[in-house]
């Protein structure tokens, strides 16, 4: 459940989570938070990951595995993933991200090239099985994957992306538009009476 829904550690030790638990069965020995964080997820994610590297075997997966992986920058935090693609055995198409991995400093070509490498080792994953690299258009990208030695593609949808975002800012009156847009924006974010006044007019239109 916690790692199906994404929750908190600590849900085990609400008094909700508790009394569902106790009308549900009583008799279950309640475990604490931390026998969740320091074991039982251990445990798991060793289980999932057997799992995961028996899929990427080259008796499940054959000899060739594409992949697509991707930088993204947050106000606090950067992540690189990695996500490999495939035909299994059976001749079912599989896909299965393998990592989200945090990033540390400037991302430059050598930096996520090294990572780029380090994930696959972690997956036992031969270079020379490297089918295809899917990755933006960004110069740090295309550089990473050259260092690496990895066959790499610019996706199609990041480029026409791109391409649409730079039509529309060339258009001044798609700029002043948007512009006035967040500056309404800000006012009702900030305003508790205009946010009180919007509302009773929708109710009013209604």
């Amino acid at each position: 459940m916690i790692a199906t829904d994404i929750l908190p550690y600590a849900v085990v030790e609400g008094p909700g989570f508790q009394r569902v638990l106790a009308i549900a069965e009583h008799r279950y020995p309640q475990k604490s938070e931390k026998y969740f964080r320091t074991q039982l997820m251990g445990e798991m994610y060793s289980q999932v990951a057997g799992r995961v590297k028996q899929l990427l075997s080259v008796e499940n997966a054959g000899s060739s595995i594409a992949f697509t992986t991707d930088c993204w920058s947050g106000s606090t935090e950067a992540l690189m993933s990695l996500t490999a693609h495939f035909i299994d055995k059976h001749w079912e198409r599989v896909q299965v991200v393998l990592n989200v991995k945090a990033m540390f400093g400037s991302h430059t070509g050598e930096y996520i090239a090294e990572t780029f490498l380090t994930l696959l080792n972690k997956w036992d994953i031969d270079t020379q099985r490297v089918h295809l690299v899917l990755r933006d258009s960004g110069a740090n990208m295309i550089k990473g994957m050259r260092l690496a030695e990895m066959p790499g593609l610019s996706c199609t949808a990041h480029t026409l992306q791109l391409i649409i975002n730079d039509g529309l800012r060339s258009q001044r009156m798609v700029g002043d538009i948007l512009a006035k847009l967040k500056r309404i924006a800000t006012h009702f974010n900030h305003s508790v009476v205009a946010q009180r006044l919007c509302h009773s007019a929708r109710g009013w239109c209604s």
